[in-house]
């Protein structure tokens, strides 16, 4: 979206220079957008920003680790006179950190303008959504916001600060130089006040305050704590952090979460991962340029794009464009619902949860709280941090005050969605090394019962839609015969004709049954053919092709596949077998062949057919010599959530793995 008028506030100094304000939101993505887009229109000789001189030399460390991410943390005091420990978090959505990596990265002196003070302890004001800066402009948008800064409470601490503040602006801007001003908004009116011509005199300089220097740590931020810490979402600062280089995701298609499962997809999508950060980090040290503005909605349509490229690479499918549209509305009203014009991280899977389903979900989460730039290896020690102002460093449980008035994201939401993550391989390859090649493989059970009812929900279908066809309906007489026809009574109802049914005598049971799971033409993806026999009489005999076992682990020795087809035989034998058989042989496909098969070994005048196209006519005309009839089941028909648990099964490296399964097999 193109941004609405200035993306500064522009002031005259009281005795020369210009000051060009940008009024900020801390933690906010937006307003660090606007810091650049000020920057590159106006080139200022000078930048100050609300951060003390205290802390300038650990701040400038951090933000040359940029864009991988970084805590400054000291020690301080609460109201209570108890010991906390202040942190500022080094990342790139924040404007006072872009303000001052765009004056390190372009030469222009950085001032530290801000006071420090003992017992810092401030608290995010709440405003109006910040998504309105992009549809009104930031002077109209801070003019509304201001009356509401205004009826905050006055703290004599600010003061102090905000006095300091506008003595080494006023400073700068006597110099003649044209200054940019990177501070809160809850500051920018006073610091305003005190710059007008109509103001007292403000004194030459301010005497230091009671902290003049300060003990203080840089430290690497835990992965885990990105949710917590980053703007609404992870992804979109990765987005924007692209965007301050005129890149996109989409130049980095390897940057994208690795897959759950385990083995030769992994490794090479780790392979593929570490040469695009590396080719992202090195780009991104370059420098910044002015690129394109980052809209909240077409970052948000990224996300859902790349949750459909996870999503089909874990199950093989991908949602329809009628769900994802829908997740895209309900996401939307529910950010409407809690009075924001842009959906949160938590209503936006919540949304995935409640249109597509828990898997989809789970990967719009991952890529959601995904920031790809973590060293591997990093000199600095390592700080976690908590939503609930919580963390932990050198060991020690911490109590944490953000210097910052920015939210720390809460997890609480998130977990009530209940999205169960995958179990986590403790040492690398060791799932894998406990497959085995061979005949000694053997399904999971509780998949065995699900997929036996599934024949069973399919031969009561197909018996129910031959009943409905077995009706003949007649015009009340003499007898009631099986019963009143009602929808057919209430079409000729103008006419005064009562109907009624007559249930003609059954066609025949249900014999086999053959499911074709994928579209046409991709056959090809389900290479391995395989007869799995009854291991009791209540299992039917399968003649299956799916995807190769062996490839992708969900657990030790524990394979994850995707049926293409099967066929079900039931009652059993044992003895029966269908791939490399002569008799099935010379077929286009492998579903004819599983069709012809099911036609030849049906002891039943009926033989189920779920697929997304009908049988050929040459299946047709062979099951009408046979004296068998083929009824057809469109796979749209059929619940898609229904498909994909049945579709997705698992092969198991042999019957002592069967006890622990459970443990790694969802569902």
């Amino acid at each position: 979206m193109p941004q609405k008028g200035k993306p500064f506030i522009e002031l005259s100094g009281p005795s020369g220079g210009t000051l060009l304000a940008v009024p900020s939101l801390h933690g906010r993505r937006r307003f660090a957008s606007l810091v650049r887009q000020c920057f590159f229109a106006r080139r200022p000789d000078a930048i100050a920003v609300e951060l003390p001189a205290t802390l300038e030399k650990t701040i400038l460390q951090g933000v040359e680790r940029l864009p991988y991410l970084s805590v400054v943390s000291y020690q301080d005091y609460n109201q209570e006179l108890e010991m906390v420990r202040q942190i500022l978090p080094i990342t790139p959505e924040d404007s006072l950190i872009e303000a001052v990596r765009l004056g390190v990265e372009n030469d222009i002196p950085v001032h530290f303008i801000d006071r420090d003070v003992l017992g810092h302890d401030p608290t995010p004001i709440k405003v109006l959504d910040d998504y309105l800066v992009d549809l009104m402009g930031l002077e109209e948008y801070y003019s509304r916001v201001l009356p509401i800064i205004q009826s905050q409470p006055n703290d004599p601490v600010s003061n102090d600060r905000e006095l300091e503040m506008a003595v080494r602006v006023k400073n700068l801007l006597d110099q003649g130089q044209t200054v940019l001003l990177v501070c809160g908004m809850a500051h920018f009116a006073p610091i305003r006040n005190m710059l007008s011509p109509e103001a007292p005199g403000l004194p030459a300089d301010i005497p230091p305050g009671g902290v003049t220097q300060r003990e203080q740590t840089l430290y690497g931020l835990a992965q885990e704590s990105f949710p917590y810490v980053l703007d609404s979402m992870p992804f979109l600062v990765f987005l924007y952090e692209l965007s301050r280089r005129g890149l996109k995701n989409s130049d980095f298609p390897g940057l994208v979460p690795l897959p759950n499962t385990r083995g030769g997809e992994r490794r090479a999508a780790v392979e593929t991962y570490q040469e695009s950060l590396s080719d992202a980090v090195e780009k991104l040290r370059q420098g910044a340029t002015l690129g394109e503005a980052l809209d909240d909605y077409d970052a948000f349509c990224d996300l859902v794009r790349g949750a459909v490229d996870l999503y089909s690479r874990e199950w093989n499918e991908q949602p329809s464009t009628t769900r994802l549209s829908t997740l895209l509305r309900f996401a939307r009203n529910l950010a409407l619902v809690k009075e924001t014009l842009v959906p949160s991280r938590f209503q936006l899977v919540l949304a995935a949860k409640n249109t597509v389903n828990d898997d989809f979900a789970y990967q719009m989460l991952r890529l959601a709280d995904h920031y790809p730039f973590v060293e591997e290896e990093s000199e600095l020690p390592e700080m976690k941090i908590e939503g609930d102002g919580r963390g932990e460093a050198d060991g020690e449980s911490l109590v944490l005050k953000l210097r910052l008035p920015r939210d720390l994201q809460n997890s609480t939401q998130i977990d009530e969605l209940d999205l169960e993550e995958p179990p986590e391989e403790l040492e690398e390859g060791s799932w894998q090394d406990r497959w085995e090649e061979g005949y000694m493989h053997v399904s999971h059970i509780p998949q065995d019962y699900k997929l036996e009812d599934f024949f069973t929900y399919l031969r009561n279908k197909c018996r129910r839609i031959i009943a409905d066809q077995e009706v003949r309906l007649h015009p009340l007489q003499a007898s009631m015969m099986d019963g009143l026809d009602l929808r057919e009574t209430l079409r000729n109802l103008p006419r005064g004709k009562i109907f009624v049914r007559e249930n003609l005598p059954a066609y025949g049971e249900v014999g086999p049954v053959v499911v074709i799971f994928h579209q046409p033409g991709q056959e090809h993806e389900y290479p391995h053919e395989m007869m799995w026999y009854a291991e009791h009489e209540e299992e039917s005999d399968l003649a299956l092709y799916s995807t190769e076992p062996g490839k992708r682990f969900d657990g030790p020795g524990i394979s994850r596949c995707q049926y293409g087809g099967l066929l079900s035989l039931f009652p059993p034998t044992g003895r029966e077998f269908v791939w490399g058989n002569p008799r099935y042989e010379g077929h286009h496909s492998r579903a004819e062949t599983l069709l012809k098969a099911a036609i030849d070994l049906s002891r039943k005048p009926i033989v189920t057919y779920a697929a997304v196209q009908g049988p050929t006519l040459e299946m047709q005309s062979l099951a009408a010599s046979r004296g068998i009839r083929i009824m057809h089941i469109p796979l749209d028909s059929l619940s898609a959530d229904l498909l994909k648990k049945i579709r997705t099964f698992h092969v198991l490296a042999d019957r002592y793995i069967r006890p622990l399964a459970y443990k790694y097999i969802r569902g």
